[in-house]
């Protein structure tokens, strides 16, 4: 991708997709970038952690977004494993973020260590 393709598609973002849950490698769009899935699983990593704690783990900027800092709130009733799944597929450098098939394969071993079913009383993420 050279200069001008990666200011569009800066431009692109900016304009199309929510701050909130935008891969830090959007706001800043480097010439020689390659974007791939893994900007989607930052977005996912975003999406899990607003459905489970009510907020974006940024505040829609790309200096949050960049600054590779995820907290949790302190009382919370979520198993170590599903918040370290979040920090994984919030890598800042999106090569040291898992793939979709790795994040698919890492939920599957969640869900099969805890041994739970799929019921009202039960989730696989919870403590």
């Amino acid at each position: 991708m050279g200069r001008q393709e990666a200011l569009a598609l800066q431009e692109h973002c900016a304009q199309t997709c929510t701050a909130h849950y935008r891969a830090p490698e959007l706001f800043e769009v480097p010439s020689e970038c390659v974007i791939t899935e893994k900007t989607d699983v930052w977005s996912l990593g975003c999406s899990l952690y607003a459905a489970a704690f009510g907020q974006s783990p940024c505040d829609g900027s790309a200096l949050a977004a960049m600054s590779g800092r995820v907290t949790f709130p302190r009382q919370h009733t979520y198993s170590k494993e599903f918040c370290d799944l979040v920090k994984a597929v919030l890598q800042v450098d999106p090569a040291q973020r898992p793939s979709a098939t790795d994040v698919d394969n890492l939920i599957g071993t969640m869900i099969s260590q805890r041994g739970t079913t799929n019921t009202a009383e039960s989730t696989p993420i919870s403590r």
